[in-house]
């Protein structure tokens, strides 16, 4: 899965690399999350956080400039991962806001904004917002896990809300938290955005794969992160003795 996952992002990479144009963080909007209190959040208790995820403060920092990551949230255990990325491109520049598109448009464009087999998608609405619900389902060396994502656009911005979450644990918290994720950017339930109704699904076939390469480019550099976190276990274990202590959880990065 992991292999054919980053060969769908080269691919996209050669043919839509001039496609994209990211806003800057200063262009970003604000949004609001309670993740509850299980969660430590990058930003409140960064040093804690780095730590759980075995990282040093400029590490983690850098991964999440370097993958355009607004938000994180770990818990003690590292069996669950909220994260945000909020971006620009050509895409979302013609959407404008996906609320403004019907359902069977958004459906009809689906399998192109999620772009990976087997991922199960389906369209809610909250408070007048519509967003794509996605779940994939991953496993390498460190165990298996749940990637869920909430994917929207509002005010030509893309908001992907992801979810990691160990196999064992219960997924229920995505839907509880997705309910506290509110931005001034979303649409209100007497908003109308009629710019697209004359549109048609094949209006943004193009376009939408740069939200795809979004999204492969977050699950791969989970998987990178993945990658770096079990090496430095590795190492690690090699210079001490084992003990009957259970390891902490691998990172479940994209």
């Amino acid at each position: 899965m992991r292999a054919l996952i980053k060969k769908f992002l080269s691919a996209l990479l050669v043919i839509f690399v001039f496609n994209l144009n990211i806003s800057s963080q200063s262009d970003l909007p604000a949004f609001s999350i309670d993740p509850g209190k299980e969660f430590t959040v990058y930003g409140e208790d960064s040093a804690k956080t780095a730590e759980i995820l075995g990282f040093s403060e400029s590490e983690l920092e850098k991964q999440c400039a370097d993958n355009n990551i607004r938000y994180l949230a770990v818990n003690e255990n590292n069996t669950k991962q909220i994260r945000i990325i909020i971006s620009q491109n050509d895409f979302t520049n013609s959407v404008i806001n996906i609320s403004g598109l019907s359902n069977d448009s958004i459906a009809a464009l689906l399998p192109q904004i999620v772009g990976i087999e087997g991922v199960k998608g389906e369209i809610v609405t909250k408070n007048g917002q519509k967003f794509i619900k996605t779940e994939l389902r991953s496993s390498d060396n460190g165990g298996d896990y749940i990637l869920t994502e909430y994917i929207t656009v509002a005010e030509r911005k893309s908001f992907v809300l992801s979810f990691y979450t160990a196999a064992l644990e219960n997924t229920d918290y995505a839907d509880a938290v997705f309910e506290s994720f509110d931005s001034a950017s979303f649409a209100g339930e007497s908003d109308e955005n009629p710019q697209d109704a004359d549109k048609k699904p094949s209006d943004y076939l193009i376009p939408a794969f740069t939200i795809v390469f979004g999204a492969v480019t977050l699950f791969t550099a989970a998987t990178i992160i993945i990658d770096l976190y079990k090496k430095r276990r590795h190492d690690s274990l090699e210079q001490s003795e084992p003990t009957e202590q259970s390891e902490p959880p691998e990172n479940p990065e994209e």
